[in-house]
């Protein structure tokens, strides 16, 4: 008898370990995770690379813009200009200087490369930027 319930006991423990060693059903319910698109500049290319822009009056800047949205502009006139930048569509590109109030410009192909940007708040301040990194 005392053999008979040590069998059953056996048995009993390798019907429970057979079930628990299949994996169990899990459902899972994928779901998309929303993709920030990438900032586009006007020339088809990412927004973020070097630049060199030429303003109305002739003074050049040399335009580091990051990934991360920030960006420094160094002017042939000795100015050095660290900010955050924007570009929600290509054309659109606004930068805010550190301290200073955000201007934002529509910007528009050249057939030269080159691409032209107009301030939206002074449509007679136009620069030529090129892109000449990245």
């Amino acid at each position: 008898m005392k053999k008979m319930a040590t069998i059953v006991a056996v048995l009993a423990l390798a019907a429970c370990n057979d079930t628990a060693s299949e994996p169990p059903v899990v459902e899972e319910t994928m779901t998309a995770e929303p993709v920030e698109a990438a900032a586009m500049g006007v020339d088809g290319n990412p927004s973020w690379g070097k630049y060199k822009v030429t303003a109305g009056d002739g003074t050049t800047y040399d335009y580091d813009v990051r990934e991360d949205g920030t960006y420094t502009a160094v002017g042939s006139d000795g100015s050095n200009v660290t900010g955050t930048w924007t570009e929600a569509t290509p054309g659109a590109w606004c930068e805010t200087p550190e301290g200073g109030e955000e201007a934002c410009y529509t910007e528009t192909m050249n057939e030269d490369g080159t691409w032209t940007a107009t301030s939206n708040a002074d449509p007679a301040n136009v620069a030529t930027v090129e892109r000449v990194e990245g």
